[in-house]
């Protein structure tokens, strides 16, 4: 390439010196991976320094130490509840595991409107059924109605 060019270590593009770090350190870039990774030496180091994750370490160089769960590569980060690294296959095969593990809760409860068991479609489902549903609805409806009409003297 041209001279007075640097290329990221995250994407692999060619950038100038203020390009560059523009692109690292802009969190609204499409690149938050070329800055968690231009960043990984800066936080070895301070995790290096201080001893360990955040070993009396000022808040602004707090450094973990982590293994990824997915892919058990071991990274640095300044987010202490950090549990995945920043490669992007590993955060989606993270996040459907978690997403199976919350569809298969249960989800046996009582309708709101008829007391009776059942198992919701949704972990906010209320009503048993669209009957029910629309019994509460409209219930609700004429009490409103009733309220507004008590207000302003109609009734």
């Amino acid at each position: 390439m041209s001279e007075g060019l640097v290329q990221c270590v995250g994407c692999q593009k060619w950038f100038t010196a203020a390009q560059l770090s523009t692109h690292l350190w802009n969190r609204w870039d499409k690149s938050p991976r070329c800055h968690r990774i231009a960043v990984q030496p800066t936080l070895k180091r301070a995790w290096e320094e201080y001893g360990g994750d955040s070993n009396g370490n000022p808040r602004f160089l707090a450094s973990y130490r982590r293994t990824c769960r997915v892919c058990g590569q071991v990274f640095f980060t300044s987010h202490p509840s950090a549990l995945d690294c920043w490669e992007r296959a590993c955060q989606i095969t993270s996040n459907r595991k978690a997403a199976k593990v919350r569809s298969a809760r249960p989800r046996a409860k009582a309708c709101e409107c008829c007391g009776q068991w059942f198992t919701a479609r949704r972990s906010d489902g209320k009503f048993c059924s669209n009957a029910c549903r629309q019994k509460t609805h409209r219930k609700s409806a004429a009490l409103q109605i009733k309220h507004s009409e008590e207000i302003s003297g109609i009734g």
